[in-house]
């Protein structure tokens, strides 16, 4: 009998839908116009997935190697990243705004486009970790940071909303 010894833990809609987050530079410089939209790092379907990952990875490795490897054997530092960028892409890095590419056309939401965000990215792919970890931290997102929108739209599109009343 299987069981599981992660706490559940009851998300808000705020945590498994996402808060908007201010991208910022090395610097710590917000970027203008540049929001992520993310996800709690409690979000079971990212644990699952990253658990279910690492599980097929045992089994490949089991069936390649037979009895000569262990399946415990720990993924690479590079095969551990790809796993967890996948999952991130999948559960955590819901949406952006302002993500442009090739002189200033915006970069479509898709599951590709976040991976190579990323993969290309390392500093973004550690603000998406520390954001998720915020949110999952602060439920309520009232953590008094500069970086965080309110509402759960879209940055332009509030401005755009607030500016047609």
């Amino acid at each position: 009998m299987k069981s599981d010894m992660r706490e559940t833990k009851a998300l808000s809609e705020k945590e498994k839908e996402g808060i908007w987050f201010e991208v910022c530079d090395r610097n710590g410089k917000p970027l203008p116009g540049v929001f992520l939209r993310v996800a709690s790092i409690d979000k079971p379907e990212y644990q699952d997935d990253l658990e279910k990952a690492m599980r097929n990875r045992a089994n490949r490795q089991q069936r390649i190697g037979g009895m000569r490897r262990k399946p415990d054997v720990l993924p690479s530092v590079d095969e551990q990243r790809r796993m967890e960028n996948e999952a991130l892409a999948r559960h955590i890095m819901i949406d952006w705004d302002g993500v442009t590419f090739d002189g200033g056309k915006p970069l479509e939401v898709t599951f590709e486009n976040k991976i190579a965000l990323l993969e290309e990215l390392p500093l973004l792919r550690l603000d998406v970790l520390e954001f998720a970890a915020d949110v999952a931290a602060f439920e309520d997102a009232e953590l008094g940071n500069s970086r965080i929108s309110r509402n759960n739209n879209s940055p332009s599109a509030a401005s755009a909303e607030s500016s047609s009343s």
